[in-house]
Formats: structure tokens, C-alpha cells, sequence
């Protein structure tokens, strides 16, 4: 048992080694260029992965540095969705071993727990494209949306398995943590016409607008992306009654090279309009969150609502 005090000296004594670790096999490019200063943002990057160290080295799982280095976006969105939540006012635990959710959070006595994600580019020929320097290409909207639904299906598969081997109860409050910072760059791109979990949780398609301009641009239903290979893909996951042991989704469009000091300004929690375990509204309100409206006939409505950290009532 560690009381705060100790908590705050193990913390001092962790954060005296460098995170940033020598050169070694297989480590991932933007961890090289963050360490040697090969992009001229290197010195302000590294200063911020400090600042985020400082407040995360006593909470990171063991190992977290090493893993770091090849597994760079998605330990670096570890550390950088816990600091926010930290942030938040909210006392985040951790997995310190690997094993069961990632983040654990007590809200009022009830538990919420996080599965944090940051989808790769991909293998297979669906896989997000390399930029393209000096010239012109399409923007591949549909393989990111993809790479994203592919994330949030395998942990929604993923937490079902933790309530399978009763690592979490039959019927949690859940969130699954998704970053697009892995995305070859393209994913602040993805918000251009709409915020980009909407393609892949309810259904978001291409914006419509009216001759005459009879009424205000809306986006058209698209129920499923296609792959390569000619097969459907669900991109209304929160229609479907498998994903309905996920509570919502917490989203971050940013990757390193643009993401704030503060972690907690680029997050968007999107709540699933059916789900097992609704969110508390304590820990719902302290982000700008997107809830499903009744729908009015065909339409279907999601209203966006800014953080609030006043008291309920």
C-alpha cells in the first residue's frame, strides 16, 4: 500500500530517467525523430512528452518506455489520454501489467473502464495510402473509416472477452479510447465535413446540399463501407446490438506534430443512444460530448454539447 506522498517520490524518481531511450532495433521513425531532432518541431515535441511523462510515469504499466519505442502511437495515446483525464479532475487507474482495461475510473461508486485504441494503417490492400509529395490524390476517406471501424469492432470483441472471464462484471459501463493519430497524417483530415466517428457509428455519409438552398446541408445515410474484396463492413456500429456493451466512444482526431499540451481540448465522447450501461452523467459532461436526439421522421439528429464541470442539477 503507497500513500500520496510516496506516490508523488516514486513519480520524481521514475521521471529522472529518460523516456526517451538510445537507438535500438525495429524502433518506430517518429520515435527516432522525436529523440535525434531530425524535424525542426523535434525540440517543442519533446518537450511536451516530458511535461506528459512528468504526470504519467508514476500511473505507466511496466515496460511502458521499451514498448514506447516500437509501439509508439498507440503507447504514446496511452499516456496522452491518461494525462487528460488526469486533467479532468478524474483519478484514472491503470493496468499495470497488460492485462484487463486499460484505464479504470470510479465515478460515484460506479466503475467505468477504457479500452484504448490506435488503429495502424494496415496491411491488406484496403490498407490508408502513404502521403502523396508535391501532387494530387484522392483522399482515401473510406480506408480511414475503415481502419477505424476495424479498431472499434476488435475492442468491443476485446471487452466482451473480459466479461467472459469475469476480468470486468456481465454488464459494465464501458468506453472504447480511439485516436486517429496513426493514420498516415490524414486523421484531423477527417473532420472536415463531419466529426469522423459518425461515419463509422451512425451511419454518416456524403454531404448533401439542396438546389436553391431550400434547406441546410445534411449528410446521407450510408449503412456499410466496402472493402477490396466487395464485402460490407458496418459503419452503424451503434445500431448494432453486438456493439451495445459499449457505452460510447472518446475520440482525438490529432496525432503528435499537432497535438496540444493539453490532451483534454482535443477530446470528443460520442454516446452510444442504446447501450447496457449509460455513462454517468458526471463523467459524460466533463467533455464535449455528441447525444442522439428523438429522430423527427427520417432524420436523424446528434446534438453537441460543450464540457461542464458545474454540479449536477
Amino acid at each position: 500500500r503507497i500513500n500520496l506522498l510516496d506516490n508523488i517520490m516514486l513519480g520524481h524518481q521514475r521521471t529522472m530517467k529518460e523516456l526517451l531511450q538510445p537507438k535500438r532495433d525495429k524502433e518506430h521513425r517518429l520515435y527516432e525523430r522525436l529523440r535525434d531532432g531530425s524535424d525542426p518541431h523535434s525540440a517543442e515535441r519533446r518537450e511536451f512528452f516530458n511535461a506528459w511523462w512528468h504526470e504519467y510515469a508514476v500511473f505507466a504499466p511496466k515496460g511502458f518506455r521499451k514498448k514506447l519505442q516500437i509501439e509508439f502511437h498507440q503507447r504514446w495515446w496511452e499516456m496522452y489520454l491518461f494525462v487528460g483525464l488526469l486533467h479532468l479532475g478524474l483519478t484514472p487507474k491503470g493496468s499495470r501489467t497488460d492485462t484487463g482495461p486499460d484505464v479504470t475510473l470510479d465515478i460515484g461508486g460506479q466503475q467505468v473502464f477504457i479500452e484504448a485504441t490506435a488503429p495502424s494503417v494496415g496491411q491488406a490492400s484496403d490498407r490508408v495510402p502513404d502521403p502523396v509529395q508535391n501532387a494530387v490524390a484522392d483522399f482515401p476517406e473510406r480506408e480511414c473509416s475503415l481502419r477505424l471501424t476495424q479498431a472499434l469492432t476488435e475492442k468491443c470483441g476485446r471487452l466482451r472477452a473480459y466479461m467472459d472471464t469475469q476480468l470486468i462484471p456481465h454488464e459494465p459501463c464501458t468506453i472504447i479510447a480511439l485516436s486517429a493519430s496513426d493514420l498516415s497524417q490524414f486523421g484531423t483530415l477527417l473532420e472536415g465535413v463531419y466529426p469522423a466517428p459518425f461515419a463509422v457509428l451512425a451511419g454518416a455519409g456524403p454531404l448533401v446540399v439542396t438546389i436553391g438552398g431550400q434547406r441546410p446541408p445534411y449528410s446521407s445515410r450510408r449503412s456499410a463501407l466496402k472493402r477490396d474484396s466487395g464485402s460490407d463492413v458496418d459503419s452503424a456500429l451503434f445500431e448494432n446490438p453486438t456493439f451495445s456493451i459499449v457505452s460510447g466512444v472518446l475520440y482525438s482526431p490529432v496525432d503528435l506534430w499537432n497535438a496540444p499540451l493539453q490532451p483534454e481540448d482535443c477530446f470528443s465522447l460520442f454516446v452510444n443512444p442504446s447501450p447496457v450501461k449509460p455513462i454517468p452523467s458526471d463523467l459524460q459532461r466533463r467533455f464535449v460530448h455528441w447525444v442522439r436526439q428523438m429522430p423527427a421522421g427520417n432524420e436523424t439528429v446528434w446534438k453537441k454539447t460543450q464540457p461542464s464541470l458545474a454540479p449536477d442539477g
